[in-house]
C-alpha cells in the first residue's frame, strides 16, 4: 500500500486529542449536572442512557475520523503498467551570436535579452522537443533536440559572443542545418525560431526560406535591436571594453535590425515576424502559435500506475457515521422526588 497525499496522516495525531476532549467533555457534564441537586437524586436519570451507547458512539465517532484521515491520504495499491504518449513539435532555438549581438540598444545587450525570451519560451512549453543552434560565421549544433530542458539551459547560459569564432552573420547556413537536424522523412511539426539583428553577410537567405518551405518547415523570426541602430563594443579577454567595432575602411559600425529580411523569411516559411522589445513578451506569443498547431507523438514510455482505493475507507466511514446518528441520544430526566421540590425535566 501507498499514500499518494501521505501529509495527510499526520492527522492521525489527532485521534488521542479527540479521545482526551470526550473524556474532558465527560467531567464537564457531569459538574454541571450535579450542580442541580444531590448525586443521590440526579444519578438515575444520568444513567437512563446505557453506558454502552455512550461508549459504542464515541468509537464511532473515534473510527470514522480515522477512517475519513485515511481517505484524505488516498491510499492506493495494486500495480499496473501504463504507456504514456505524448504528443509535441520538434522545436529548434536558433540564435545569432554574432559580434553584433553585444549592441546595447536592447538592454541590456541584444544577446542577453534574447536569453531572457528563450528562457521565458522555455517555461510555456512541455512536451515539445526543443534543440539549440548558435551562429555567427557558421552555424553549429549546440544542443539537439531533447524533451530535458534544464539540459538545454545550461548550454544556453554557457552561450557568448564568442562561441563561434569565425565572425560574421550566416542567416542562410543556420537555416540549412536546422533543415539537416530534422527527421527529412517528416514534412510536418517542424518549427524554427530565429533570434537575429537580421543582418546578412553571406547572402542566400531567400533561397535558404525557400528550400525550408519546401521541406515543410515554419520559421518564427524575432527581430533584435532597434532600426536607428547601435554601436558594436568591441572587448578584451577579460570582457572589458576596448573600442568601437570598425569596418575595412577603419569607419565605425553602426549595426542596424534589418526587419525586411526577418519579414521576408517568416513570409516564406507560412511563420510570423516580431520585433522584440525591452518589455519582451514575443516568444511567448510565439509558443500560444505553437500550442494550436498540429502535434506528433514524441515521447511514450512504460509508466506504473496504482489503482485508487480510497472508497475502501470513505463508505465504512460514512456508515459509521451513520450509525452514530442512530444511536439514542442524550437526555436527563430528574426524579420524581427532586420535581416535588420545585424542579423538573431537563
Amino acid at each position: 500500500m501507498r499514500f499518494l497525499h501521505f501529509h495527510f496522516l499526520y492527522l492521525l495525531f489527532l485521534i488521542p486529542f479527540v479521545q482526551l476532549l470526550f473524556i474532558y467533555w465527560d467531567r464537564r457534564a457531569r459538574q454541571a449536572l450535579f450542580r442541580f441537586g444531590d448525586d443521590r437524586l440526579l444519578e438515575p436519570g444520568r444513567q437512563a442512557i446505557p453506558f454502552w451507547v455512550r461508549r459504542t458512539r464515541r468509537v464511532f465517532l473515534l473510527l470514522a475520523l480515522t477512517l475519513l484521515i485515511l481517505t484524505l491520504a488516498r491510499p492506493q495499491w495494486g500495480e499496473k503498467m501504463e504507456e504514456v504518449r505524448r504528443k509535441g513539435l520538434d522545436i529548434f532555438i536558433v540564435l545569432d551570436v554574432s559580434a553584433s549581438m553585444d549592441a546595447a540598444d536592447i538592454k541590456p545587450t541584444r544577446l542577453e535579452a534574447a536569453h531572457g525570451e528563450i528562457t521565458a519560451f522555455l517555461d510555456l512549453l512541455e512536451t515539445d522537443r526543443v534543440g539549440l543552434i548558435c551562429f555567427a560565421g557558421e552555424p553549429a549544433l549546440t544542443c539537439p533536440l531533447t524533451l530535458d530542458y534544464s539540459a538545454l539551459r545550461i548550454f544556453l547560459d554557457s552561450v557568448d559572443t564568442s562561441t563561434i569564432s569565425r565572425p560574421g552573420t550566416a542567416i542562410a547556413g543556420a537555416i540549412d542545418l536546422a533543415l539537416k537536424s530534422f527527421n527529412s522523412s517528416e514534412r510536418r511539426f517542424k518549427v524554427v525560431v530565429l533570434l537575429t539583428d537580421g543582418e546578412d553577410h553571406e547572402g542566400k537567405v531567400e533561397e535558404a526560406a525557400s528550400k525550408a518551405r519546401e521541406e515543410g518547415l515554419i520559421i518564427y523570426t524575432i527581430g533584435i535591436g532597434t532600426t536607428n541602430g547601435e554601436l558594436v563594443p568591441v572587448r578584451n579577454q577579460d570582457g572589458q571594453f576596448r573600442e568601437w567595432k570598425k569596418d575595412e575602411q577603419g569607419q565605425v559600425v553602426q549595426s542596424r535590425l534589418d526587419a525586411a529580411t526577418l519579414q521576408q523569411i517568416a513570409v516564406t516559411t507560412g511563420g510570423k515576424f516580431f520585433a522584440i522589445t525591452t518589455g519582451g513578451g514575443e516568444l511567448k506569443r510565439i509558443a500560444e502559435e505553437i500550442a494550436s498547431m498540429d502535434k506528433k507523438e514524441v515521447h511514450a514510455k512504460l509508466q506504473t500506475t496504482y489503482e485508487e482505493r480510497f472508497q475502501w475507507f470513505l463508505l465504512p466511514a460514512l456508515a459509521l457515521l451513520c450509525g452514530t446518528g442512530a444511536l439514542p441520544g442524550r437526555s436527563v430526566t430528574i426524579s420524581n422526588t427532586s420535581t416535588q421540590k420545585g424542579g423538573g425535566t431537563l
